[in-house]
């Protein structure tokens, strides 16, 4: 039995050892193959681009020779980009090279976009030329709102790369968002947009001050007024009492006036007889009656034209409130902008603000450590030692032009790296309130 198996064994390994070199040598054929034919496809991809470029000069793109180098570099394969690279660079060809992959970019082929953005990072003189679907500061210049997948691409791109501070293309980006605001340039370059909606409440510090609360919409900010059982009420309430009690003062000192009157008559005493003395009283008792019904007439006249006196001047008093509704609310580490390379371009403000309201800022560049207002030159601390919630906005703030015209261009310095606001809303009747819809700012 033992012979029986070591006869199998021998036997099997006499069939690996004849089989291994014919797998061997299909493998080497395998990639001997594929090699010829990479060749063959490099050798027809070279045609193809050459056909293009010099035999075409890229005149005609949708010629068969041209649609296969734009196919292939779009989807990246078989080395047609970088046969588009080499032309690029060579001078005498280059600009057919950089047309073709200006296309290909602009349908939104990843390679091509590379390349062009590469040239410019190298060379700032690639990065600008006019009239060209290829230069970069093409595709910047776009409109924000322009639909191109090319522009997509693009955008993603070099967003990555001026956020990693490459000079090149962050000098591009500001420079065309600066010439237009609409452009793509300006989503690009570094913003912060505050919309103050309601999901972003609880990114804010909300300090309620005085009869008010912030109140949150999906478009702004504005003074929810919350005038019920206010002490403006309480109080009002009160002086009608008063005023009610002097009324009946009055009219009781009235009444006690003229039955004293009455009561000193009636004690006039003459000698006279019965008979003058019976017709008299009767005379008298009927003056009695007659002046005392005159009397309560007059008396009652007058505390009627008091009591109505009264309530007009209490509604006057309802109409005309001397309440002062306000709330403030400031930035947190939420949502401030807490690193500043250099400078600050804008602090754009959409608002509305009616007669009797006010909107006051104040700007901290230390994280809150310090709050400072625009005097008109420069920005200037203001003392918060007993809480900014105390502070007298109306008097130390800034409006919103002034704060707009403060951080215009404000280059950062020493020790300033982020941007805190505090936003007081004020209005002095339980109608109008201000409110502030959004607020964007550009910094670098």
């Amino acid at each position: 039995m033992q012979f029986n198996e070591d006869s199998s064994l021998l036997k099997n390994d006499s069939v690996i050892k004849k089989i291994t070199p014919i797998i061997i040598w299909a493998i080497i054929i395998g990639i001997t193959a594929n090699f010829v034919k990479d060749k063959k496809s490099e050798a027809s991809v070279g045609k193809d681009v050459i056909r293009c470029i010099i035999d075409e000069n890229a005149s005609n793109l949708d010629s068969p020779a041209c649609k296969r180098v734009i196919s292939r570099c779009s989807n990246d394969t078989t080395g047609s980009c970088k046969k588009l690279l080499f032309y690029s660079d060579d001078g005498v060809h280059s600009e057919e090279a950089l047309s073709i992959l200006g296309n290909i970019c602009g349908k939104g082929g990843e390679k091509a976009c590379d390349i062009l953005i590469n040239r410019c990072i190298e060379n700032k003189s690639n990065c600008e030329i006019f009239g060209k679907s290829y230069s970069i500061k093409n595709y910047l210049s776009m409109k924000a709102d322009a639909k191109n997948t090319g522009k997509t691409v693009m955008y993603k791109k070099l967003k990555n790369y001026y956020e990693e501070d490459v000079d090149n293309i962050v000098s591009n980006v500001i420079q065309t968002c600066m010439t237009d605001k609409n452009s793509m340039a300006c989503q690009i370059f570094t913003s912060k947009l505050y919309e103050f909606n309601s999901a972003e409440k609880s990114a804010f510090v909300i300090i309620q001050n005085s009869n008010s609360e912030i109140d949150f919409s999906k478009t702004g900010i504005s003074l929810a007024i919350n005038t019920s059982s206010s002490d403006t009420e309480i109080q009002k309430t009160d002086e009608e009492k008063a005023d009610n009690s002097d009324s009946d003062k009055i009219s009781k000192t009235a009444t006690e006036t003229e039955l004293t009157e009455v009561k000193q008559t009636n004690s006039v005493k003459k000698p006279i007889t019965v008979a003058k003395m019976q017709q008299d009283a009767n005379n008298e008792n009927t003056d009695l009656t007659n002046n005392s019904d005159k009397s309560t007439i007059e008396i009652s006249t007058n505390k009627d034209k008091i009591l109505d006196s009264t309530n007009k001047n209490a509604v006057l008093t309802k109409k005309q409130s001397d309440a002062i509704f306000k709330a403030i609310l400031t930035t947190s580490e939420e949502n401030n902008i807490n690193y500043i390379k250099n400078k600050i371009y804008s602090f754009d403000i959409s608002y509305k603000e009616p007669a009797n309201t006010k909107i006051k800022w104040l700007i901290s560049f230390d994280g809150k450590a310090t709050w400072k207002k625009w005097d008109g030159n420069s920005w200037i601390q203001v003392d918060t030692s007993s809480d900014i919630k105390n502070i007298n906005f109306s008097l130390l703030g800034n409006n919103s032009t002034e704060i707009i015209n403060g951080l215009k261009d404000y280059i950062l310095q020493p020790g300033e790296t982020s941007l805190d606001f505090a936003v007081e809303l004020i209005s002095s009747d339980e109608i109008s309130t201000p409110s502030i819809d959004r607020v964007e700012i550009k910094y670098y």
